[in-house]
């Protein structure tokens, strides 16, 4: 388990924002309900610690997305809570399910 945490988080490349300061759900970070890190290559960040205040303006926005759709930032699964589907990779490639959740398929 610890070599599979490594090699994702080194994986981990971040979002690429332009317009939008992260704060729309299409940036990976901000969708995932994490703030960006020094890995991004967003401009005019906005998904930063700083804004996850009381009165910021991330947590603005995603009280402005829950109020639209409730559900925004639940695990998304397809097929329910199924798993994948791998038989040979082992879970280490990228359309594994289970390697883009960072868990073993045990964890489902």
């Amino acid at each position: 388990l610890g070599l599979l945490s490594d090699v994702c988080s080194r994986l981990e490349v971040g979002c690429k924002c332009l317009k939008t300061q992260c704060l729309k759900l299409y940036c990976e970070c901000f969708s995932g309900g994490k703030v960006c890190l020094s890995s991004c290559s967003c401009q005019n960040c906005l998904n930063t610690k700083e804004e996850s205040g009381e009165h910021g303006r991330r947590t603005a926005a995603i009280q402005s997305v829950l109020d639209r759709r409730p559900g925004a930032f639940g695990r998304k699964r397809k097929n329910g809570d199924q798993g994948c589907a791998c038989k040979k990779s082992n879970c280490l490639k990228k359309y594994c399910v289970c390697y883009n959740e960072k868990r073993l398929c045990t964890q489902v």
